[in-house]
């Protein structure tokens, strides 16, 4: 499932795992926070993840972080 990332996801989802918000992340990878929206998205319907808590679980599985 993770090969099936974009870097920019993986990218997004360990902001998002070390608890950045959308603006943060988008600050930090200098794109809007539309774009990180649209990426997070991605990630979660690519993981089959419904909510955060999933992906935190997920993660959390896998050994992410």
């Amino acid at each position: 499932m993770l090969q099936s990332l974009s870097s920019q996801e993986v990218k997004v989802m360990r902001a998002i795992l070390n608890g950045a918000d959308n603006m943060q992340i988008a600050s930090e990878m200098h794109i809007s926070s539309k774009t990180v929206s649209t990426y997070k998205g991605r990630l979660m319907e690519k993981l089959g993840c419904k909510s955060l808590v999933d992906l935190f679980s997920f993660a959390n599985r896998n050994k992410i972080g």
